[in-house]
């Protein structure tokens, strides 16, 4: 058999192979979609920094997340990551953003211009470690109806401060040694709020709430975790 010859019933047997694919193809039913993969998910918890609501109902894209005093917060919850439609049992409706596997707090604040504000505060990635080794870590978000605030925590063996805070500034964590600190929150030199704080290996954090000339100036430390 010559070249020509050999080349010709190669390219034959070919073709007779590409379309026996093409007929085998389409006996097959190929599956339309792949499976549905999971949500993208956050964990948050909400903090009633609004001296203005008092036992306040949360819920949020229609289910409740739990009813709240002024100072009060809820526990964390998980919710598929996004932008979520909030309502107060107040009548006060929010538009918030949750972000993907990040743990955090979402703070009510008073109202600005007639809308309630809120303040988002990340802390960590869902999947880090709460405990932090032999240290602790501290940070101080400053949510008062006050002017800057310079702010100082000391313990027996350390201190460490955060200066001309801005209302709604989430300052950095600070490493401390774990223990007792004596939190002193300052405005123009005087100082307006002395508060406590017991800090162990984990993150911590102190909202600083209120108002210095309504009365009402406090402040909550809480575990993020």
């Amino acid at each position: 058999m010559n070249m020509k010859s050999k080349n010709k019933n190669s390219f034959l047997l070919l073709g007779v192979f590409i379309i026996y694919l093409i007929l085998l193809s389409s006996c097959v039913e190929m599956p339309t979609k792949g499976p549905t993969p999971p949500p993208l998910v956050s964990t948050y918890r909400f903090v009633n920094a609004a001296p203005d609501l008092a036992n306040v109902g949360i819920a949020v894209d229609g289910t409740s997340a739990g009813t709240i005093d002024f100072k009060g917060n809820t526990s964390y919850a998980q919710y598929v990551s996004g932008t979520k439609d909030v309502t107060l049992s107040n009548g006060d409706a929010i538009i918030i953003s949750m972000a993907t596997d990040y743990q955090g707090t979402i703070c009510l604040l008073p109202k600005e211009a007639g809308v309630r504000a809120v303040l988002r505060a990340n802390e960590m990635r869902v999947f880090d470690p709460v405990n932090t080794g032999a240290k602790g870590m501290l940070r101080m978000i400053h949510v008062a109806e006050a002017p800057d605030v310079d702010i100082t925590a000391t313990s027996s063996d350390t201190s460490v401060s955060w200066t001309a805070a801005k209302y709604k500034s989430i300052g950095a964590y600070r490493s401390v040694h774990p223990g007792d600190y004596t939190v002193t929150v300052a405005a123009a030199g005087d100082t307006v709020l002395t508060f406590q704080v017991t800090v162990g290996s984990e993150r911590n954090s102190a909202f600083i709430m209120g108002s210095a000339t309504g009365g009402t100036l406090s402040a909550v430390a809480l575990k993020d975790n």
